[in-house]
């Protein structure tokens, strides 16, 4: 595989990765400690292929971990799971890149436990990490233990490293790094780095203003607000790292004008360590650091454990009594949640109003709020599957229940590194094989991240995974939906911007995105005044039956209750033309035009006939009445603000509805 001798930048924020570029580092000896050092605990059982058989890449990984642990003295506490507390751990198996769990290891004090393992990595990546999530179930004290181990920063179980097994010339020495191979010490300590947190954790990202690190350690050492990279990833090309006094370090490495271990890419021919620049980053998202020539004893060499044993299926969720589907249905299912951590599926009767299919079902145990929801085919049975997930107040976790039977397609998976701020979801066969795929973003409090992942055999395999608008600094989040825009066969993206931004409206094209890309369809646009800082919801559905995928959206509760579609085909045939400047296939208020409520809006083909209905609901948490908009009422709009009469659907028994 050809070297990319270009910059590339980091795709994968959760996940980040090294480019096969050009780098360099030092040498020096480990001081003694009289502290504990962090403990990291390499785990090999699922490097299937091979990639760290060669002892020489063991021993280079093992140091180059040491030299950055040595100088970590957090006090982390124990994981030990008991009968009445469990739980299972969440990573990046690194030889598939699919996603993995193991239920009840335990973590000694003081101590991270790392899978390691090589597989191919396309592109120029030369490695990539980050740390694990987790679900769990036992007491509530249990349940906020596990992710902070008794301490106030950030405190990870451990995660995944993953180095590229196939087109890189690695060097596996610590003395000297050939001209012509990447450094595995140097890629190594980078993506510990990501495992520890930089430009993966919520406590990195929350510090991010203005395309800058704002941390007060990382800024007094830079001497001002230190520049990051496009997607928050990273630092920026360029940043100095001021020194690197790890011992496998010598010459450029260790001069205050060597580059830092986090920039985004690394020379052929070169080391880069960890610099002080990166360490003064770990202080910033909470770690504990020592100066770099504090007396201290030497890190313990960990030792790996036995192989695990990996549960043969998904862990199990409560899941009270439902009444399954036992056949596809030409209608839609519709998902809807009230809060009290339930979810139940509705469909239109005959008599045109909705009605239960299933009993509530409550997927997240103690979970009490909003489930967020998503209804698509993602085993290729022609049955439409459910998909939850958590919104603010708990740990993101997403679930997929089968449609046929609801067992477990996809069991609690922790997503964006135990981000508590909620997640949106929407599912669409980005790849044309006949399994949708699911899209999941952050919400509010967040980056507008959102993740593409492929769900088979149990597992979420990343597809793509990207910060929406580049806009690394917004915080409001982001919502989407998924829908053939341009009638290419490829399930296209919508993302809209949560609250407070503009009512962004971003699209990407399918064909891109399967292929590991965010590539924009069509021009960015704003969906209502660009001063509106409400948010916006997003669908993408045909309302015209022409095959081509409508954007629609509408405003998030304190924005008007209209409701506003673009023709796909008038998007997606004039490339060129700002979408501002386009006529409204279709524009309509929900309730009452003077209604500050905003509108939540979903498009369901109800009654089985090929054509979609519209399905409103107010945003705000007033209201519990569903209406339907007719497939025919929905044509006979052509004019802003059509006066329609709106049927009132099914009022469910509690207030704020959430539509999948």
């Amino acid at each position: 595989m050809p070297m990319d001798l270009q910059p590339r930048r980091m795709r994968t924020p959760a996940c980040a990765r090294v480019a096969r570029e050009s780098a360099k580092l030092r040498l020096e000896q480990l001081e003694d400690r009289e502290v504990p050092a962090l403990n990291i605990l390499l785990d090999y059982s699922f490097d299937t292929n091979g990639f760290f058989n060669d002892p020489s890449r063991r021993a280079v990984l093992q140091q180059a971990v040491n030299e950055v642990a040595a100088r970590v003295d957090q006090s982390l506490g124990a994981i030990a799971p008991t009968a009445a507390n469990t739980w299972t751990a969440t990573f990046y198996n690194p030889a598939t890149g699919y996603m993995q769990s193991v239920s009840n290891p335990t973590i000694p004090a003081n101590t991270l436990l790392v899978y390691v393992g090589g597989r191919d990595l396309n592109g120029s990546e030369a490695g990539v990490g980050g740390f694990g999530g987790w679900s769990g179930t036992g007491t509530s004290s249990w349940i906020s233990y596990i992710p902070s181990r008794g301490t106030s920063g950030f405190a990870p179980w451990g995660g995944s490293l993953s180095f590229d097994s196939n087109g890189t010339n690695w060097n596996s020495s610590l003395t000297s790094v050939p001209s012509n191979a990447i450094d595995l010490y140097s890629v190594a300590q980078h993506e510990l780095g990501h495992l520890l947190g930089i430009g993966t954790s919520p406590t990195w990202f929350n510090q991010i203003s203005g395309g800058a690190f704002q941390g007060a350690s990382a800024t007094s050492l830079y001497g001002s607000p230190v520049p990051v990279s496009a997607n928050g990833a990273h630092w920026a090309d360029g940043v100095k790292g001021f020194g690197c006094f790890c011992p496998s370090c010598t010459g450029a490495a260790a001069a205050a004008t060597a580059q830092a271990s986090l920039a985004p890419t690394l020379p052929f021919g070169q080391r880069v360590g960890f610099s002080e620049l990166d360490f003064a980053a770990l202080r910033d998202i909470g770690w504990k650091v020592s100066a770099p020539n504090a007396v201290v004893s030497p890190p313990v060499t960990p030792v790996s454990p036995p192989p695990v044993s990996l549960p043969t299926s998904p862990p199990p969720a409560p899941v009270p009594a439902f009444n399954p589907v036992t056949a596809a249905a030409p209608a839609d299912n519709v998902a809807i949640s009230g809060g009290g951590g339930l979810i139940q599926i509705f469909r239109q009767g005959t008599n045109g109003q909705l009605q239960a299919v299933t009993s509530p079902i409550r997927p997240f145990g103690g979970y009490n709020g909003i489930v967020r929801s998503a209804v698509g085919d993602f085993n290729g049975d022609g049955i439409q599957d459910l998909a939850v997930g958590t919104a603010a107040g708990a740990t993101a976790t997403v679930m997929i229940y089968n449609g046929k039977d609801y067992s477990l397609l996809l069991g609690p998976t922790v997503m964006f590194g135990g981000f508590t701020g909620g997640v949106f979801l929407a599912a669409g066969d980005v790849d044309r094989d006949g399994n949708d795929e699911l899209a999941i973003s952050c919400d509010a409090g967040s980056t507008p991240r959102v993740s593409i992942f492929d769900i088979r055999n149990g597992q979420a395999a990343l597809m793509c995974d990207f910060i929406a608008f580049d806009s690394p600094s917004f915080r409001g989040g982001a919502r989407v939906s998924m829908g053939d825009i341009n009638k290419d066969g490829y399930a296209d993206l919508v993302v809209t911007a949560g609250p407070g931004g503009g009512p962004r409206v971003s699209t990407y094209s399918g064909a891109s995105l399967m292929r590991g890309r965010a590539d924009r369809l069509i021009w960015d646009f704003y969906a209502f005044d660009p001063k509106l800082r409400t948010g916006a919801y997003v669908a993408a559905a045909d309302l015209n039956n022409d095959g081509y995928a409508e954007i629609i959206f509408s405003a998030d509760d304190g924005g008007s209750s209209r409701t506003i579609a673009y023709s796909g085909w008038l998007l997606t045939s004039r490339p060129g033309i700002d979408p501002m400047t386009l006529p409204f296939l279709f524009s309509q208020f929900s309730t009452l035009e003077n209604s500050s409520q905003g509108t939540r809006v979903s498009i369901k083909d109800l009654d089985g006939d090929g054509r979609n209905e519209m399905i409103f609901t107010t945003a705000a948490r007033t209201d519990s009445s569903l209406r339907i908009l007719t497939s025919d009422q929905i044509l006979s709009v052509h004019r802003p603000e059509a006066k329609v009469q709106m049927p009132i659907g099914t009022a469910i028994d509690v207030k704020g509805l959430y539509l999948g």
